[in-house]
């Protein structure tokens, strides 16, 4: 697959999130925000596919998680916290690739082809022809194509 490629890649649907389990909530003692969404954790479900010699890892599933914090301001008593007053908190967010279990790969032995290749019952059908049946076949009928392969793979100049 080609990064680059957009005709090479496919949709993921990931379902909206819902609003965060956890309520934020205000601590006026600490000057402190408890249960803030810092952040999203991404976490990517890959299988291995295509041939034994060369697997390639595929998205199989996409999931998204809240990640929480506490978000504790600079200046200790509220009274002293101004509106104007500018605050920097860090978002992080992380991704990780999570290999799927698999049972070991297994590689596909197609069977061996037959020694002899079927050939349709017309084959020889300007000599023989299969739906007359003849009850006996002329050793002449049966050498022509033997002589004539014979005379393609001689010398030429035989001819």
């Amino acid at each position: 697959a080609d990064a680059s490629n957009i005709a090479e890649w496919s949709d993921t649907s990931i379902p909206l999130l819902p609003p965060p389990p956890l309520q934020m909530q205000w601590v006026a003692a600490d000057a402190t925000c408890t249960n803030v969404v810092t952040g999203l954790s991404y976490k990517f479900l890959t299988a291995l596919v295509g041939p034994v010699n060369n697997p390639q890892r595929k998205l199989v599933k996409a999931q998204v998680e809240y990640t929480y914090g506490n978000w504790r301001f600079a200046q200790q008593r509220r009274a002293q916290l101004e509106p104007s007053t500018v605050h920097h908190f860090q978002l992080a967010h992380s991704v990780q690739f999570v290999p799927l279990d698999q049972p070991g790969a297994t590689g596909l032995t197609p069977p061996s082809p037959p020694l002899f290749p079927n050939l349709p019952a017309d084959v020889f059908y300007p000599f023989v022809n299969p739906a007359s049946r003849p009850q006996a076949l002329s050793l002449a009928v049966l050498l022509c194509p033997l002589v004539a392969a014979l005379l393609l793979l001689s010398e030429p100049a035989l001819w």
